[in-house]
């Protein structure tokens, strides 16, 4: 069987055919792309956190947190796995000085609660987990505490490269 061969008008118009193509597919894949479940109030259940974070229809949603700070979604599973109170805020001050390097951009912080792991020496405690800022961007973390006050969060990519590191931050310090 012999293929014909294409004149330079129909080479055009397979380009163009193939363009449109590629257009058409991309248009499918982005309007295909998950987006959080919301019911009819706008509420969607945070996978991560095990938490339903509401956004109601003429309200400010829950992705505001007061005073430009984001809002923690799963930070209280900190709580069960050794960490007081104290230190719980602490982290959450170091995870607002990181929003604080990207421009107060970061509104909504999870944890995936369900792999939080503690790692303890006699003069070290360390718990490793994964969190996510803004529903989109993952990092392995590392938070360090050796007293019962201040931490050290360290941010990493999934290369295990450290993209951040909170140095010691007191919470109890800063009031």
């Amino acid at each position: 069987m012999r293929i014909p061969r294409l004149n330079k008008a129909q080479w055009s118009v397979l380009i163009v055919g193939l363009i449109v193509l590629v257009w058409l597919v991309a248009g499918i894949i982005s309007i295909a792309k998950p987006k959080p479940k919301t019911d009819s109030t706008g509420a969607y259940y945070d996978s991560w956190s095990h938490q339903t974070v509401s956004a109601p229809t003429g309200k400010t949603p829950d992705i505001y947190g007061s005073g430009g700070k984001p809002v923690f979604l799963g930070f209280d599973s900190f709580l069960s796995h050794g960490m007081t109170a104290d230190q719980l805020k602490s982290l959450e001050m170091a995870v607002e000085n990181y929003s604080q390097t990207k421009n107060n951009s970061i509104k909504e912080v999870t944890v995936d609660v369900d792999n939080i792991t503690s790692q303890h020496t006699p003069s070290q405690f360390l718990m490793l987990f994964r969190i996510k800022f803004n529903r989109k961007d993952i990092y392995n973390a590392k938070v360090d505490y050796s007293d019962l006050t201040s931490v050290q969060l360290q941010l990493m990519n999934s290369d295990g490269s450290k993209v951040y590191d909170s140095g010691s931050v007191d919470a109890t310090r800063a009031e």
